[in-house]
């Protein structure tokens, strides 16, 4: 069987960037490990999509740590042209019974 030839391996860092684009930022970033070529490609991408499930404080902990990395590893050179972010709270029973505890502390 011949070796098949690797097209997307040809395609300019810009026409990856915007394939990656739409993409969850979340699985942009999982290409870094395609290639070395691709390890820092994520990071020029005009678009950032975070879209999340928070269950609880700790879930939205690890959110909140990662749009933050995203932020700092990004081209500081290169424009963000779009911005989407989605958070979706459902909570655990336990996290149920928290949040209103913290509002209500918060509240007096």
């Amino acid at each position: 069987m011949a070796e098949e030839e690797d097209i997307i391996s040809t395609l300019p860092d810009a026409i990856l960037c915007h394939i990656l684009s739409f993409l969850e930022t979340n699985y942009a970033d999982a290409t870094s490990v395609l290639s070395k070529r691709w390890n820092h490609l994520w990071r020029s991408v005009h678009t950032l999509r975070f879209i999340t499930q928070v269950t609880d404080h700790n879930s939205n902990h690890d959110f909140i740590d990662f749009v933050y990395s995203v932020l700092l590893s990004r081209d500081p050179a290169l424009p963000i042209k779009t911005f989407h972010l989605e958070v979706t709270f459902h909570p655990t029973k336990s996290a149920a019974m928290t949040y209103p505890r913290i509002l209500e502390k918060m509240m007096t």
